[in-house]
């Protein structure tokens, strides 16, 4: 039996290399430092950085290139790999690198929130259009020199964007008032806000559900005849296998960020531990879902 694995924390000793093989493939380089720290027997203090040359392929290489940059803190999870070369003069060389393999099959999920905020972008470009157009149409009014201030329609659009901002449920009977004037005076602003809303309700019920109501709102998008929406229809198709991913497994930033101020909080409970793998197993205990039965204790998932 033998293992051939390797853990690292530390950070990036410059931006990643992204490339492309041939066949398509993604492959990213980048180096890492580790530091480590001790005190001699006389008292001194040493300090002493590991370099190690990183390898990530796929998806995760695409991902490193997009996120990571010199300077960043990273947890690494891969083995040791040598390889030969030659160098400028013809002489043979060799190189060992720590090829990344943490979650090498990992599906990618698109976050709720931020797909939700394109369409309140969206939404809040079509209602600026609408200001826009009554300021030009003269519904403003002068003030101070050179300085002209929006009144009428264009004043209440100026200030709908709340309104049109938040959910249905936190409304204000002022904002109502607001949404039911918009109604009245620009259909094509108040259809905007349907759409937003009707995307909000995709991640609302999930599942098969959600991803039948996308295809309905897609094809809503596609002939609104809203050039933002328009354009956001065909962004959303182009990350539609990552929605449905999201919507298939319920995961978004919200619990990754859950379950970092949760690894934060154990972090602060391990103070004292000579390395990271302590803290490591820790958190694997407290946050994996594993349950050891102690001696003495009676296990609650067994019946009695």
């Amino acid at each position: 039996m033998s293992l051939n694995k390797v853990m690292l924390i530390g950070n990036l000793g410059k931006d990643p290399e992204l490339r492309f093989t041939p066949s398509g493939r993604a492959v990213a380089k980048f180096s890492l430092a580790t530091s480590e720290q001790w005190t001699t027997p006389e008292g001194q203090r040493q300090d002493r950085t590991e370099w190690h040359n990183i390898v990530v392929w796929g998806k995760q290489a695409e991902t490193c290139g997009q996120y990571l940059s010199k300077g960043r803190q990273v947890y690494i999870e891969g083995s040791i790999r040598s390889r030969q070369y030659d160098d400028k003069e013809g002489q043979k060389r060799w190189i060992t690198e720590v090829v990344a393999e943490r979650c090498p099959h990992a599906v990618e999920c698109a976050d709720p929130f931020h797909i939700v905020k394109w369409a309140t972008d969206a939404l809040d470009e079509v209602r600026r259009q609408a200001w826009n157009d009554a300021r030009r149409a003269g519904q403003t009014k002068g003030k101070g020199y050179r300085n002209r201030v929006a009144t009428g329609d264009a004043r209440r659009f100026k200030y709908a964007r709340y309104a049109l901002w938040k959910n249905p449920e936190n409304l204000t009977d002022r904002q109502r008032e607001k949404l039911a004037w918009i109604a009245k005076t620009d259909p094509r602003l108040h259809r905007a806000y349907l759409l937003k809303e009707g995307l909000r309700y995709v991640f609302a019920v999930k599942s098969e559900a959600g991803k039948q109501a996308l295809d309905r709102w897609l094809s809503w998008a596609r002939r609104c005849r809203i050039p933002a929406f328009v354009h956001l229809a065909k962004r959303i198709s182009a990350v539609r296998p990552h929605i449905d991913a999201a919507l298939e497994h319920g995961l978004s930033n919200a619990l990754i960020e859950s379950v970092n101020t949760k690894i934060r909080l154990i972090t602060r409970v391990a103070f004292g531990f000579r390395s990271a793998t302590a803290l490591i197993a820790l958190v694997m205990l407290s946050l994996g879902g594993h349950r050891p039965a102690l001696p003495g204790r009676i296990d609650p998932r067994i019946g009695q």
